[in-house]
């Protein structure tokens, strides 16, 4: 016990838990996808005696990281999203209208197009019978608040609810139920837009791929058949100016796709201009070997740090070959 606290959970993650879950790992970055795939390789050669198991919950894998994760030696099982054909099957996602806006969100302008729509989306939405409720979800705070005002300016206070980091979890739970709900990535894991929460549309920013598959699945989850939705589910996405013409140009307009297709469309969107290879290829085993350094120096007397030594500049040349 004289060890600090770090050091003594660090020890105890890798002696006493087998199985490790990272759920709701959507990969959004290609950080993340060196950072999982490091604490993964630490484990392995420092606890080779007690055999882990990681297990990924993600709407957004990606190869990438199953490449790292084979350089290691370990096994990689995916558990796919293709239909069941056990019967009866269950609807996990109903269909959803995607209509695309053009944004610069690398200025962060994203909300000003969005408001830009609004007059089209709540027309719509008041249109719709019963009226259709909706959740806008943006990246920060700042811009939150001013959708949430400007809703509040056209209807009753009592309609708007916002969602997000600067608040408890009372007062998120509370606003989510209300007609129209803003928010920011608070809103991104873990919350299924049903029951008493339940909205038929949905207007969101997506700087990424794996962001705008993500947001996307928050809705259409009440499991129903298409003759039982009376409101459609239907989706304003603020994407970068780029993504929006790159699928404009493959001829969008209109066509009806499947999920699948839908998200390899987004990744060759996206990904297409820059994959961020050169993170993972140049920086990445910069932070590695920055990370054995402060585990060999804060984990390990000198008497048994040999060992660990040796494991761990094994790790770095196997995942990166360098």
């Amino acid at each position: 016990f004289g060890a600090t606290y770090g050091v003594r959970v660090f020890q105890h993650m890798l002696n006493n838990y087998p199985v490790i879950a990272f759920d709701e790992f959507h990969l959004y970055s290609a950080k993340q996808i060196a950072n999982a795939a490091f604490i993964m390789g630490t484990a392995k050669e420092l606890a080779p005696g007690k055999p882990h198991i990681f297990i990924f919950s993600s709407a957004t894998p990606q190869e990438q990281f199953k490449e790292y994760v084979k350089r290691l030696g370990m096994d990689v099982i995916s558990v796919t999203d293709h239909p069941t054909q056990i019967s009866p099957s269950r609807v996990v996602c109903e269909p959803v209208e995607i209509h695309l806006l053009s944004a610069d969100l690398l200025r962060w302008k994203g909300g000003d197009e969005i408001r830009a729509a609004l007059d089209e989306i709540l027309h719509w939405a008041d249109m719709c019978n019963p009226r259709a409720r909706g959740v806008f979800i943006v990246d920060s705070v700042y811009e939150a608040k001013r959708l949430a005002e400007e809703l509040r300016r056209r209807y009753s206070p009592a309609d708007v609810g916002e969602v997000h980091g600067y608040m408890n979890d009372d007062e998120r739970a509370d606003a989510l139920l209300r007609r129209f709900s803003v928010g920011t990535t608070t809103i991104d894991v873990g919350v299924d837009l049903t029951d008493q929460k339940s909205k038929e549309f949905l207007v969101c920013e997506a700087r990424s791929a794996a962001q705008a598959i993500q947001r996307i699945g928050r809705l259409g989850r009440h499991g129903r058949e298409t003759a039982q939705i009376k409101v459609p589910n239907r989706i304003w996405l603020a994407v970068p100016d780029y993504v929006y013409n790159y699928i404009e140009h493959q001829g969008g307009d209109g066509r009806t796709i499947t999920r699948q297709q839908l998200n390899q469309k987004l990744r060759d969107a996206y990904l297409d201009h820059e994959s961020f290879a050169a993170y993972t290829k140049k920086y990445s085993p910069l932070e590695a070997v920055a990370a054995c350094e402060r585990i060999l120096r804060q984990q390990y007397f000198e008497d048994t740090k040999a060992g660990a030594e040796e494991n761990l500049h094994h790790l770095v040349p196997l995942l990166y070959d360098k």
